[in-house]
């Protein structure tokens, strides 16, 4: 028997080290999987830390126009300080988000896109200031002028296509981590299925010369045996643990992106879609009814005073009245197509998609009478002693105008209503007869 030692030996040391091998090989082909998952994983949250960055800019832009706009119309010192302390957060926030994307050339491209627009609408912004101090209320170049609003625009557009490029990546590296995360628990399945088969098959080999040589070895084989199914059994409830916590975080991923979605369509105060929503919308029902040939009418809103009444009852009871308005004319507008969003300040802008001339002064003057019959209560109006409302009506042809006269006639029929008297409803149609 002492001569079949070496034999022994031998087969022994073959037996033990090639299911080591293949387990160590297997071994690292998984933690290099998990490597990649965790790589992945890095990915998808860098993504969503730019976009979260990127959302944000867009808001301190939004809040910076809207800022200025409120100095403008209501002279409020605290618009004016907010402004300035919103434009360096911006700059900061710029300089952060284009760090955050340095690997990325085009969305670099776009970030400092928007730094070399930012200045000339921070200094145009800044000579506006300093027109209204000098007592110049005319803000007409603010609002059409090449670095006023349009400058804004621009600027907001170009992030928003930022955003959208940010979410189109964010859907792939979503997908890459889900590959991968299958692949893992794929190769994991495999890799310890093979594991098993080699460490089985040696060890039968082993069992056999262990029992031709060494019958009592038989309950230690047994044991390994029991162990490595343990360890299978184990490292498969880890799998369906993990899958299940990467399905949860993706769709807390997606929700979180529909929940962003929403919140950048809709006024923060009001509820109702913003002028991010009416631009958007007006672009879309002026193109339809181009190619449809159906009239498409616009109503601008604005409320008699608002700064009267804010310096009456205070900004909270004026954000009070602004909400109450914003209600009170969705409330009107019952169509599905229309939209009643909040232009700015205290303006509200409403779309009318196939509506003509008369349905829109029809329309405009049951929201007159409306917020009359509300009755608020407003002490600083020279109207009446009750809040009411000023509307611009147009109508124009789509296929010889384009969206910008649609705004255009609508807010200088505004404007010829508040010449008037305000309180009253005037058409762009009826201004141009009176004109001519």
């Amino acid at each position: 028997m002492k001569a079949n030692y070496p034999s022994l030996r031998r087969s022994l040391l073959v037996n033990g080290m090639i299911p080591s091998l293949v387990i160590l090989l297997l071994g690292g082909l998984l933690f290099a999987q998990v490597l990649r998952v965790r790589d992945e994983a890095s990915l998808v949250a860098h993504t969503i830390s730019v976009q979260r960055h990127a959302n944000h800019v867009h808001s301190l832009l939004a809040g910076a126009e809207s800022d200025l706009r409120g100095f403008l119309i209501t002279g409020n010192p605290s618009f004016r300080q907010s402004h300035l302390n919103l434009n360096l957060k911006i700059q900061q926030e710029l300089q952060s988000l284009e760090r955050l994307v340095h690997d990325n050339p085009s969305q670099v491209r776009a970030v400092r896109d928007i730094e070399a627009m930012w200045p000339n609408w921070e200094r145009n912004a800044a000579r506006e200031i300093r027109a209204w101090e000098a007592g110049d209320l005319q803000f007409r170049e603010y609002v059409m002028g090449p670095h006023g609003a349009p400058l804004m625009q621009q600027m907001q557009r170009v992030l928003g296509e930022f955003i959208d490029r940010e979410g189109v990546l964010l859907e792939s590296r979503q997908a890459a981590l889900w590959r991968t995360s299958q692949l893992s628990g794929v190769a994991g399945a495999g890799g310890l299925t093979l594991a098993i088969a080699f460490f089985a098959l040696f060890s039968f080999r082993q069992f056999r010369l262990l029992d031709r040589y060494y019958r009592g070895n038989i309950q230690t084989l047994e044991q390994q045996k029991t162990q490595m199914m343990s360890l299978m059994g184990s490292l498969e409830e880890a799998k369906a643990t993990l899958e299940v916590r990467v399905a949860e975080r993706t769709h807390e991923l997606e929700l979180a992106n529909e929940a962003l979605g929403r919140l950048a369509a809709l006024d923060g105060l009001t509820g109702i879609p913003n002028r991010r929503s009416f631009d958007d919308l007006l672009q879309r029902e002026w193109l339809l009814a181009r190619r449809n040939a159906t009239w498409l009418s616009c109503i601008l809103v604005d409320i008699d005073h608002f700064k009267a009444y804010n310096d009456t009852y205070g900004h909270q009871a004026g954000d009070d009245c602004l909400i109450t308005v914003a209600k009170a004319l969705q409330a009107c507008s019952s169509r599905p197509g229309d939209l009643v969003a909040r232009y700015g300040g205290e303006e509200f802008g409403i779309l009318l998609p196939d509506t003509d001339a008369a349905g829109a002064c029809d329309l405009a003057e049951r929201m007159r009478r409306e917020i009359e019959r509300l009755a608020l209560p407003h002490a600083g109006s020279s109207v009446g002693p009750i809040l009411t409302l000023s509307l611009g009506v147009a109508t124009l042809d789509t296929s010889e105008a384009s969206p910008e006269d649609l705004l255009r006639a609508a807010d200088e029929a505004l404007y010829e209503a508040k010449h008037h008297g305000r309180n009253r409803v005037r058409s762009a149609q009826a201004v141009a007869v009176e004109q001519a």
